[in-house]
């Protein structure tokens, strides 16, 4: 919804607020995208890139990544 993603992972796959969320891009390396609400089974993410489409990360894999504290 707006600038951004719903994915069906959350706090109790163990993701904490601290993580950065990572797609595989074939023509980049990675697009990197933060959390900006968690919940138990869901995270609520927004890329790092503001000019990047939401459209761009149809069907891709995330990973997360903790960021550390």
């Amino acid at each position: 919804a707006g600038n951004t993603l719903s994915v069906p992972v959350g706090s109790r796959q163990g993701v904490s607020r601290s993580a950065l969320a990572f797609t595989e891009n074939p023509v980049s390396d990675f697009e990197a995208l933060e959390i900006v609400k968690l919940q138990g089974d869901r995270a609520t993410l927004r890329p790092l890139d503001p000019s990047m489409p939401l459209s761009a990360f149809d069907g891709r894999m995330v990973r997360f990544v903790e960021a550390g504290q």
